[in-house]
């Protein structure tokens, strides 16, 4: 009957009534509604809370209880308490929480707890724990009234410190958490979601190095890789435990013995304790011999770890291994590891909403981060990376043809293209093709990729951004450019009859660069296409129909500085026809050739 009244009493859930008179409860916890949950059975019941009172149901029968404090659980205390006063006037301190916190509290009045007990205690924790449930140690004490009153006053002071208000509320709970007496443990089974050992293999297989960060015990941890598939059969596992600089340093010195002794190839999961985690991040210099470790061992595995040491955690790996980092949890106790990674994503779930709050991307379910890195990862940095490059090729091959015009003029400065084509090559001509380019660009189908995670492995190896592809954009820039003004030069060379028998002038010239460049640089966004949909044949379409309509408008309006006749001349010269066919051909033989 304690252990039950423990249950119902410790804990920060709401009752609520359904329409139907049904009882149901509110927690942000799931864990305390499924231990509530589990006590409905044996018919007993949390009916009510208020500030004051907590009402709860044995046996059809209520019994209210005065709440006199609630001492909250927190990542570093591990635990939660709860003092109430009986119906006959008795204090009762209920606490539950990590069974190494709730262990060290205990009354060592073997009366009291006795070692047998203990014993079995612990071991039907380990034995719960190996299965993968989640577990915690249940314990209480009975208050004198003097014990209460001097806690309530010192509880009260801590509250109300402005300085380290935290530590002074830890250590008046302190004060009052000690001499407990045991009285049971409970075990939670935390289910995985679906395809999550497949998501954990295709990711490994990708390359992607994963490292588990849980506030779970020890053995809870290595089953739970094991469930999820970071820790396979034929792997060895690893385990860094310690609470010393003793223990720390003989933990490496035995891992790295271990590691030497195996057959080349064998693959190891290393297993850390929040302890040992602590004594790393304390030490110097013992960070990066952990590293080390890490690194050499196919998947870490972190346990009983604060929410402080997640994040630092994700901290080394970004500041000593250089590496990108992407953070994923639940749950509050994950958001400054959320935060501290590149990036961060959150699962919407039972645990509240904050690390989807806190996070970059936030879905509903593991399985989808294989897809969100994979599939979308991939297309994301393919689009980008083509975006870029043909950012950096248009502008060049541009600029290309005016600095070979500058040793035919002089060097005076004139421009070889008409003023409002100069202006408005990037915002308007050149605009709309590399916008169709980053948002639809599709090499890979995504059932492909999510069958082949080999190929995400090309992305991380390099494969669109490259040291060759940068030379291949620059190089086909310059020769681009290059092309269309000597080709255009040649076709012109000391102009040309217009056919009313003139020679044609300046403009007409800057019309023959103007649309020649423009033709080859959308001709090159073409070939770089390799999926088309509407809105790609549109953007290119539209952008030579923008040329068109611009110089008819700008012959229309009559500039002071547009030659007369401009337009007319130029779209009844052979030599301009001929010169929009020959030009991108010619420029664009070597692309196909390497394509």
């Amino acid at each position: 009957m304690r252990f039950a009244q423990s249950i119902v009493l410790c804990n920060t859930v709401i009752p609520a009534h359904e329409d139907d008179g049904s009882l149901i409860y509110e927690s942000q916890s799931p864990d305390e509604a499924a231990l509530l949950n589990g006590m409905r059975p044996n018919r007993i019941l949390l009916t009510g809370r208020t500030k004051k009172d907590i009402t709860i149901s044995v046996f059809g029968e209520d019994e209210v209880y005065e709440s006199l404090a609630l001492l909250d659980f927190t990542s570093d205390r591990k635990r939660m308490s709860a003092i109430v006063r009986t119906a006959k006037g008795k204090i009762h301190l209920y606490c539950k929480g990590a069974d190494n916190v709730i262990f060290s509290r205990l009354s060592p009045d073997p009366s009291i707890n006795p070692p047998v007990l203990l014993a079995e205690a612990q071991a039907a924790l380990d034995s719960l724990s190996e299965t993968g449930l989640r577990t915690l140690a249940v314990a209480y004490r009975v208050l004198t009234e003097t014990e209460w009153m001097e806690f309530k006053v010192t509880y009260d002071e801590a509250q109300l410190s402005l300085k380290d208000r935290e530590n002074a509320v830890s250590e008046a709970c302190e004060r009052v958490e000690k001499n407990l007496t045991l009285i049971g443990c409970t075990a939670i089974e935390d289910r995985l979601q679906d395809e999550v050992p497949e998501t954990i293999e295709y990711l490994l297989a990708s390359d992607i190095h994963i490292w588990l960060l849980t506030g779970d015990k020890l053995e809870t941890a290595i089953n739970i890789g094991q469930s999820s598939s970071l820790i396979l059969p034929d792997m060895g596992v690893l385990i860094l435990n310690g609470r010393s600089e003793q223990d720390l340093t003989k933990g490496f010195a035995k891992i790295i013995e271990e590691i030497a002794a195996q057959k080349i190839g064998k693959r190891n999961s290393l297993v850390v304790t929040g302890d040992c985690l602590a004594q790393i991040f304390t030490l110097p210099g013992k960070d990066k011999e952990f590293l080390s470790i890490a690194t050499r061992c196919h998947s870490v595995i972190c346990c009983r770890v604060t929410p402080l040491q997640k994040a630092l955690v994700v901290k080394l790996v970004r500041k000593e291994l250089k590496k990108v980092t992407l953070a994923i949890g639940d749950g509050a106790n994950d958001v400054s590891m959320i935060q501290a990674a590149h990036v961060g994503v959150g699962i919407m779930g039972r645990e509240g909403n904050q690390a989807a709050r806190a996070s970059d991307y936030s879905f509903a379910e593991f399985r989808f981060l294989k897809r969100l890195l994979a599939v979308h990862g991939r297309w994301s940095y393919l689009r980008l990376s083509k975006f870029i490059f043909y950012s950096f090729y248009k502008n060049l091959a541009f600029i290309t043809v005016q600095w070979l015009y500058g040793f035919l003029s002089g060097q005076s400065g004139e421009n070889v293209y008409e003023e409002i084509f100069l202006a408005a090559w990037n915002i308007i001509y050149t605009s709309l093709p590399p916008i169709a380019l980053s948002l639809f660009e599709v090499d890979v189908v995504s059932q492909r990729i999510e069958f082949c995670p080999q190929l995400y492995k090309q992305v991380k190896d390099g494969e669109y951004w490259n040291f060759k592809t940068i030379v291949g954009w620059v190089t086909s820039a310059l020769w681009h450019g290059a092309i269309v003004f000597w080709f255009v030069y040649a076709i012109r060379f000391e102009g040309s009859l217009a056919t009313d028998g003139r020679v044609s002038g300046q403009w007409v010239q800057s019309y023959y660069f103007a649309t020649c460049i423009l033709l080859t640089a959308l001709c090159k966004i073409a070939l770089a296409t390799r999926y088309w949909v509407v809105f790609s044949f549109l953007a290119i379409i539209c952008s030579l129909l923008l040329h068109i309509i611009t110089m008819f408008s700008l012959q229309a309006l009559g500039p002071s500085w547009l030659e007369e006749g401009t337009t007319t001349i130029l779209y009844v010269e052979p030599s301009y026809w001929f010169a929009m066919l020959l030009v991108p051909v010619s420029a664009l033989i070597p692309d196909v050739a390497v394509m």
